[in-house]
């Protein structure tokens, strides 16, 4: 094989279209930053400026004061788990592993499943522990069912060393939302003593941070300058526009599965963990089965009205293509069929009025994720 400088010629070819490809993608950038951002929409912007099929690193950092978006979550509640057996308590309940969560202030995401498969409760586990001696997770969840929560997993307690208190009333829940363009990059800190959690949202990377403060700390000088307050429900808005989904509205408990649910996607199974609560069935489908549904973000064309959760989404053939979940705005999440995705779609709401609706691939979704034909991930 020939040689250049000791390099193989196949491999200097790579190297030097990676190069070129690289530049390319810097001009268009420039380019874009320059003469076209005034004129195009914020999430356009983010196609162009940030391309999914790139393997450029998007970990991105903003001027708190200038670039992000602070919104107070009501909609969250958290109860805390503490004491000597707290993780391994954890451990056997949730999808994902607890020792990702070893280090305190940091946070992972989870699901709760019965044994059926079916999921009950998506979860965000934070470690607030002041001591390796008596370790504490704060678990966030849907506000509407903290208590029921709470109470299904003291079924689980039997002689377990913890205490599980309801700590909604205690703390302030936030989300911090970087823009969609940012146009400067300082990073992005709390001090520690001014807050329980300042972490990234463990779901996809770049959707932001999560913070979390006693609720006599959530107005305190270094949490207003992370950004400007916003309204719950434009967070609830980017969500969607990402295909985030969250709480039981999105997620119904015990209707839906969790692989269907881009448990996998969100960083929130670990399948080398051992058994926990619906672990065989996920497992099964996970290695051996094909997923050929999955929650997708819904983009209408005019705002939708009285639409029920559960609603058909047909297509122009007036075959079934899923199913409506929720929406806020223009933007909503549906259970779609990957085959159905690319054609024309509607839904009818109530007072059998149509609504076009259109979906689209998530750009975090990973690179080796099945197509519209629901071929297996590998």
């Amino acid at each position: 094989m020939a040689m250049t400088l000791g390099i193989p010629r196949v491999f200097l070819s790579r190297y030097r279209l990676t190069r070129l490809c690289g530049a390319y993608i810097q001009l268009r950038r420039q380019l874009c930053m320059k003469h076209t951002t005034k004129n195009i929409p914020p999430g356009l912007q983010q196609v162009l400026l940030y391309p999914r099929n790139t393997n450029h690193v998007l970990t991105r950092r903003f001027n708190s004061a200038v670039a992000c978006s602070v919104h107070k979550l009501l909609s969250r509640g958290a109860f805390k788990v503490e004491g000597k057996d707290s993780s391994d308590f954890l451990q056997g309940l949730i999808t994902s592993n607890m020792k990702w969560v070893e280090v305190p202030r940091s946070a992972m995401y989870a699901m709760m499943l019965n044994a059926q498969g079916r999921v009950m409760y998506d979860l965000l586990v934070y470690n607030i522990s002041a001591s390796s001696d008596r370790p504490c997770f704060l678990i966030e969840c849907d506000r509407t069912a903290t208590d029921s929560l709470i109470k299904d997993i003291k079924k689980y307690k039997l002689r377990k060393k913890i205490d599980i208190v309801n700590m909604t009333d205690s703390v302030c829940l936030s989300a911090v939302l970087p823009p969609d363009t940012p146009e400067s990059l300082q990073e992005l800190s709390v001090p520690d003593s001014d807050c329980l959690i300042f972490a990234q949202d463990p779901r996809v990377k770049d959707f932001g941070w999560r913070l979390i403060t006693t609720a006599d700390n959530s107005n305190m000088d270094s949490v207003s300058k992370l950004g400007v307050s916003s309204p719950e429900q434009d967070y609830h808005i980017r969500r969607y526009r990402w295909g985030i989904s969250e709480g039981c509205i999105d997620l119904p408990p015990g209707n839906c599965f969790p692989l269907e649910s881009n448990l996998v996607y969100l960083n929130g199974a670990c399948f080398q963990k051992g058994c926990y609560i619906g672990q065989e069935l996920t497992a099964r489908t996970y290695h051996t089965g094909v997923t050929r549904k999955r929650l997708m973000p819904l983009i209408f064309e005019k705002l939708p009205e009285n639409i029920s959760p559960g609603t058909d989404i047909k297509t122009e053939d007036n075959k079934q293509a899923g199913k409506y979940r929720h929406s806020v705005g223009h933007y909503g999440l549906g259970l779609m069929r990957l085959a159905e995705i690319d054609k024309q779609l509607v839904i009818k709401n109530e007072d059998n009025q149509a609504f076009p609706v259109s979906t689209v691939r998530p750009r975090w979704w990973p690179d080796e994720a099945e197509d519209a034909q629901g071929l297996k991930l590998t």
